[in-house]
């Protein structure tokens, strides 16, 4: 897992997501937690307390040469007075001043020409952190992060003197923090995370709970959102890691984050609010191993620099509005491992050769894959080219190839020909999706070299024959769907009934007919079974009723007939049924009885009679309920190919299962 925290690599079905960022994408909680990080408050050099205040043998000495010596004791009451009186005078005016033109981050534009904010402003602007030119719109970022540092800071770091120097470093830091802070809408944040308090950058960090873990896989697991880490370079203790996802950052990233030269993370993923062009100051991060900004609202195109960063061990840019080719120097990138420039607008792209994880889907990528294409990922593990504009027929070793490969996903495009042949038992593959493509022929007996599969969509394509009969072997699959093709016709294959793992099945649209045997009893995991618009006669099987996982019921459009058997009232996880267009009789009581029913369709108009149906059909009435009912998965790498929700098309609408 590339964990943010210390970026070791292993297992990409970790790394992608990884544990921080999948936990980042669900609910939290504010926790207390001991994590061992370095102590600023034991570094004197790096003291955020000004310690310039004189002690009292100083100040008495500078008083008494200036002033001579000490007046009459009369005297000396009436100066007091008169001191105090016009100090309460100023103090009121001030305090008046500072209301009529305060700001909503509490800096008041009165302070503009005090004499340390434009020393401040002075140093930041000498020392390259920001362009001068900033400084002087009192609504940018770098204005009012100068304007804390002058005058709201509780720590009251004094100017540096100098440029190169432990406490100009801290100085700096602390600015382009509160910069970034100012910058990405820090006073609605979700989560304030430490930041501009009075102690060192390195304590500006939250722990929270993990809650609402849509897969149950880190509840009670705690994550770390802030400055996630710090380290010790010579006599500074600087960041070296950004974690701020799914915290509603909006803005646009400043330049000013490429001070942090030691910064080796940048998380800011799942934060829609974050807006702008890749930000030019990531190119002087000479550290950075991994950038994450998926799912925010990035525009423009991917800049070349980004070939510039050697040690990009992770890239993930999908779910923006990125546009034009991916640049060549991204070649240059030969440690990187995972790249996700999913769900944009991106044209082409240029091979990497120690590649573990590549996601382009949805995407407008086009041409072919070749042999030579595949053997340049001698170490590819997760492969996903879905929804783009890539052709032709797939190459002779696409399962024979020498690498590891475990995910493929290529729907959604417009390959042909016949399935690849597998010469070679494959220990490896575990997902397959091909599903929407124009393959032709029949499916090879090959298929069931491939040992570790468990996930095989062949949905919507043009297959022909019978099924492969050696599909009896591959006993590890939990989901297969075969509809929609053109297999030959005839009833369901008595071997499909020994896939006992099996979770999900579809052979919707698949020319089935025969009756609907007793022996799918055996498939008591089967979660989603989906048989519609086929020619299945005869009653349901009482046999159904063991099948107590069952939540998604299709089997609309056939020629079933009689009553619902009694049986199905143990079936108590429905949620999903289809029975319209066939030709049921009696009630559907032992379906209504179910309190988990969120969407049931029947012909109650003409046939069965059914109370609770929020769908109710005539079965003479071809176009009731005809939307494209497919349930198949449409695989997310953010979920690890796993599901997430059933999502139904239902015409004018879309029901969502979660």
């Amino acid at each position: 897992m590339m964990n943010d925290a210390d970026l070791e690599l292993s297992d990409v079905h970790d790394q992608l997501p990884a544990v921080e960022e999948y936990k980042a994408s669900v609910g939290y909680k504010k926790k207390s937690s001991n994590v061992s990080r370095p102590d600023p408050s034991g570094l004197d050099s790096l003291s955020l307390v000004s310690n310039t205040v004189p002690d009292e043998d100083e100040e008495e000495h500078e008083i008494g040469s200036k002033y001579g010596s000490a007046p009459s004791k009369g005297y000396a009451w009436k100066y007091l007075l008169c001191t105090v009186g016009t100090l309460v005078i100023i103090v009121t005016m001030a305090v008046i001043i500072a209301k009529k033109t305060g700001n909503d981050e509490g800096v008041t534009t009165g302070t503009r020409n005090s004499e340390k904010f434009q020393d401040t402003v002075d140093f930041l602007s000498r020392s390259g952190v920001s362009e001068a030119s900033l400084f002087d719109d009192e609504d940018s970022a770098q204005y009012h992060a100068a304007q804390w540092l002058a005058h709201k800071d509780v720590a009251k770091l004094e100017v540096p003197g100098r440029f190169n120097s432990a406490r100009a470093n801290t100085f700096i830091e602390r600015y382009a923090l509160a910069t970034v802070y100012y910058a990405l809408g820090g006073p609605k944040w979700t989560h304030q995370l430490n930041f501009l308090s009075e102690e060192h950058v390195c304590t500006w960090y939250e722990d929270f709970n993990v809650v609402n873990d849509e897969f149950n896989l880190f509840s009670g697991d705690f994550i770390t959102l802030g400055i996630h880490g710090c380290k010790h370079v010579n006599e500074d203790l600087v960041p070296y890691s950004l974690f701020l996802p799914n915290n509603n950052l909006v803005g646009s990233l400043p330049d000013e984050v490429h001070v942090f030269d030691h910064m080796e993370v940048v998380s800011l993923h799942f934060n829609t609010g974050i807006t702008g062009q890749i930000p030019e100051g990531l190119s002087k991060m000479a550290k950075l191993r991994h950038l994450a900004m998926q799912w925010c609202d990035l525009t423009g195109t991917i800049p070349s620099w980004i070939g510039n960063a050697k040690d990009l061990q992770y890239l993930g840019l999908g779910n923006n509005q990125l546009t034009g080719t991916v640049p060549a120097s991204i070649s240059q990138l030969t440690e990187l491992q995972v790249l996700g420039l999913d769900d944009n607008d991106l044209e082409a792209f240029h091979t990497l050769s120690n590649l573990k994880s590549l996601y382009l889907e949805d995407n407008r990528i086009g041409g072919t894959i070749s042999a030579a294409l595949m053997t340049s990922w001698p170490v590819l593990q997760e492969l996903d080219l879905s929804g783009n504009d890539l052709g032709g027929e797939l190459p002779d070793n696409f399962f024979d190839h020498k690498n590891a490969l475990q995910v493929v996903d290529l729907h959604r495009n417009n390959f042909e020909g016949t399935f690849p042949a597998v010469s070679a038992y494959n220990y490896d593959l575990e997902f397959l999706a091909l599903q929407d493509n124009k393959f032709t022929g029949s499916i090879s007996e090959d298929i069931s070299k491939l040992k570790a599969l468990r996930h095989l969509d062949l949905n919507m394509n043009d297959f022909r024959s019978d099924l492969p009969g050696s599909l009896v072997q591959m006993t590890q699959l939990e989901y297969l769907f075969l509809g929609g093709n053109s297999f030959t016709e005839g009833e369901i294959p008595g071997f499909l009934f020994e896939l006992t793992n099996l979770r999900e099945l579809s052979l919707k649209a698949s020319k089935v007919q025969g009756t609907l045997p007793g022996f799918i009893g055996y498939l008591t995991n089967l979660e989603f079974l989906d048989l519609h618009f086929n020619s299945i006669s005869g009653i349901v099987p009482s046999e159904i009723g063991l099948l107590t996982n069952l939540e998604h019921l299709l089997l609309k459009n056939n020629d079933l007939v009689g009553t619902l058997p009694k049986q199905m009232e143990k079936l108590s996880s429905l949620r999903v049924v289809l029975l319209e267009q066939n030709d049921f009789g009696g009630d559907a009581s032992t379906i209504c009885d179910n309190a988990e029913l969120v969407h049931f369709a029947a012909d109650c108009r003409s046939g069965i009679q059914c109370s609770c149906c929020d769908v109710c059909c005539d079965e003479e009435n071809q176009t009731c309920n005809a939307g494209e009912w497919d349930g198949g998965l449409d695989p997310i790498w953010e979920y690890g190919y796993r599901r997430s929700r059933y999502s139904y098309d239902m015409g004018p609408h879309v029901v969502v299962i979660p």
